[in-house]
This record gives structure tokens, C-alpha cells and sequence, in this order.
């Protein structure tokens, strides 16, 4: 009994230790794998939080963006032309001498900074025109625009420039031979004579002096001239203002001898005085 006893007494042991042996042991339970990399992440991001809110309150404020300066653009340089630059020295010299040419050319015969009338005539000499009292000169005056045979410095030089010259000597060659000959140039010539002829201030041209005019620009054997000459000598004719001196030059040019083709009528533009003269003759 004793030995069965202390046998199954052993038998027990050993069964107890089987069974200790073969039974799982207690393990911590596992976390899933989502858990395991979730878990830092939480904990920082808590520990970050927290530090935050204890330690201090940030601001946050607006981003604003950074706007970045325009860049200047570039400006490429022309590109030079040297012929070009080289052709405009070349106009810009020319000019200059131009300049200096007309201006030495009036210092010749200026005073006081004008060429006064005994100037005006030593220049009209020296341009080859003998009779300072031809139409000749009277055209040289016109160009270069005199007034009361005084020529200032402009005048003078826009004279040159209108016929596209830069020196007496050169405008020398310019003077027409008849300027009467182009009936334009005849009549503002024509106009410009009683300019030349009236004295200061005065509005009416003396008979003598428009007697010997209209015999320099028509000639002494001109019947229409001739005849209104006549008329202009008798004493109950007035002598002639502007008006008058500047429509006889169209009267004498259109009117026929017999003054057939005159108007009489109330709306003619011609001036009264020619009415008179028209009237004499046909009475």
C-alpha cells in the first residue's frame, strides 16, 4: 500500500507537472499593427499639442503672399546706321554754312541791325541792276521784304529761302529777267508798289506817282492806261487808295477798249471810282 501509495503518489506529481507544462502561458495581449505606428504618432502629436497650449498662445496670421518686383525690361540699343549718321553731320554742316553765309551777306549791307534804304541800293547795284527805279528792282525789294525800303534780318533771310538759296550770289542768278511776264507775280508786285509809294501813315497814293507806275507796268502805248490816266489828271478826281489801285491792275487786264464787258449793274465789285471813269468816256 505504501509503495502503491507512494506510486500513485508520484503518478499525481508527474500528471500535475504534465499539465502545467502543456497549459499556455498568460501573454500581455497584442496590439494590432495599425496601433503600433499610430501609437507614436498620437503621443507626440498629444505631447506637441499640450506643450503648446501651456507654454504660450501663437498668433497666426494671414500668409501674405510675396509679390515679386517687376524685373525692368531691357531696352536693346538702336541700332546705328553710321551712313546715315554720317549723311545727317553732313545736312547739319551744310545748314550751318548756310547760316553763316545769309548772315554774313546781311552784315554787308545791315545798320543798326537793318539794311536801311542807302544799303538796299548799294545791293540791288551790286546785283547787277543799274536802275534802282526798275520793276527789276522793285521784284528784289518784294522778295526780300521790305518795308519802307528797310530789310530786317528774317525778311532777308526768307527771302533767300524761298527761292531755295543761301547767298546774294546765288539769288543773283534767281531775279527773273521780266517779272511781268508771269501775271501772278505781275500783280502782287503790282499791289506791293503802292506799299512802296505811299508816304507814312498815309491812305492815298499821289497822282504823279501812280501816273509813272502804271506807265513802268504797262508801258506808255497801253490805249486802256492811257485813257484812265486821263481821267485820273482831272482835277475832280480824287487820288487813288488801296482799293482802288489794287482792282485797277484786273481792270486794265480784262476791260475791253470799249468797256462792253464792264458791269454796271448794282452788284458789281467793281469800285465807284471806276464807275465814274466808265461813264465819262461812254458819255
Amino acid at each position: 500500500m505504501g509503495s502503491a501509495q507512494s506510486h500513485r503518489t508520484k503518478r499525481n506529481q508527474r500528471k500535475n507537472q504534465k499539465e502545467c507544462t502543456n497549459s499556455p502561458e498568460t501573454t500581455p495581449p497584442q496590439s494590432s499593427p495599425h496601433e503600433n505606428w499610430k501609437q507614436p504618432i498620437n503621443e507626440t502629436k498629444k505631447s506637441f499639442t499640450t506643450t503648446q497650449c501651456v507654454s504660450k498662445t501663437v498668433e497666426t496670421k494671414p500668409i501674405v503672399p510675396v509679390q515679386e518686383k517687376p524685373t525692368a525690361q531691357i531696352q536693346e540699343k538702336p541700332k546705328t546706321n553710321p551712313q546715315k549718321e554720317e549723311t545727317t553731320k553732313i545736312t547739319q554742316e551744310k545748314q550751318k554754312e548756310q547760316i553763316n553765309t545769309i548772315q554774313n551777306d546781311f552784315n554787308l549791307y545791315q545798320k543798326d541791325g537793318e539794311i536801311q534804304p542807302e544799303g538796299l541800293a548799294q545791293m540791288i547795284e551790286d546785283l547787277g541792276i543799274n536802275d534802282v527805279g526798275s520793276i527789276k528792282a522793285l521784284w528784289v525789294a518784294w522778295k526780300l521784304g521790305a518795308k519802307d525800303y528797310k530789310i530786317n534780318e528774317n525778311g532777308f533771310r526768307k527771302g533767300l529761302e524761298s527761292v531755295h538759296v543761301s547767298s546774294l550770289k546765288e539769288f543773283k542768278n534767281c531775279i527773273p529777267e521780266d517779272p511781268l511776264n508771269d501775271n501772278l507775280t505781275g500783280k502782287r508786285l503790282f499791289n506791293y508798289a503802292f506799299e512802296c509809294n505811299v508816304e507814312y501813315r498815309q491812305k492815298l497814293m499821289e497822282k504823279e506817282d501812280s501816273i509813272l507806275l502804271l506807265h513802268q507796268f504797262f508801258g506808255e502805248n497801253n490805249e486802256m492806261v492811257n485813257k484812265f490816266i486821263t481821267f485820273l489828271s482831272l482835277d475832280s478826281t480824287k487820288p487813288l487808295n488801296r482799293d482802288e489801285w489794287q482792282n485797277l491792275y484786273d481792270f486794265i487786264k480784262t476791260i475791253h477798249l470799249d468797256f462792253s464787258n464792264y458791269d454796271t449793274t448794282s452788284d458789281s465789285a467793281w469800285p465807284l471810282l471806276f464807275d465814274s471813269f466808265v461813264s465819262s468816256f461812254q458819255n
